[in-house]
């Protein structure tokens, strides 16, 4: 009944790929002033008051801005593979864990933009998005539309 065409899923992956890059590498800015110990949201406070049982964050594990840079840094390289399409499945689940990592760090700052990236991060990890235009693409393959 539908078709994609996985030419549109590897587009769909590079400008997710570049969309997660351009957030994390202006999230590097930020690291100090929103997810270490010295910026507005203090760890011990964040816990007290505002911890979801549920959520997890490994940008709880350490307050150092070193530590937060370690991983939005972790965050833009797994983004990098994700545009560039290497090793796309495993990249994409990288940077599902570290962007659900950190939207759950400070979730007082997200917006609406970053419930709908997330989410098509998500669902990306069900599509075949490397199969065209990644550096591990099979380029003998016809073009074969998804059904």
């Amino acid at each position: 009944m539908f078709t994609v065409d996985r030419r549109s899923l590897g587009l769909f992956r590079i400008a997710l790929g570049l969309l997660l890059s351009i957030d994390s590498f202006h999230r590097l800015f930020l690291a100090r002033a929103l997810y270490s110990d010295w910026g507005v949201m203090p760890r011990a406070h964040w816990i007290e008051n505002f911890m979801v049982p549920m959520k997890f964050s490994i940008h709880l594990a350490s307050g150092d801005t070193w530590f937060q840079l370690l991983l939005i840094g972790s965050l833009l390289l797994a983004s990098l593979a994700l545009l560039v399409g290497w090793h796309a499945r495993l990249a994409n689940v990288v940077v599902l864990v570290l962007l659900c990592s950190q939207q759950s760090r400070n979730n007082l700052i997200l917006s609406a933009s970053d419930e709908l990236l997330r989410l098509m991060v998500v669902w990306s990890l069900f599509l075949p998005i490397g199969d065209r235009f990644s550096v591990h693409s099979n380029r003998r393959e016809p073009n074969r539309a998804l059904h």
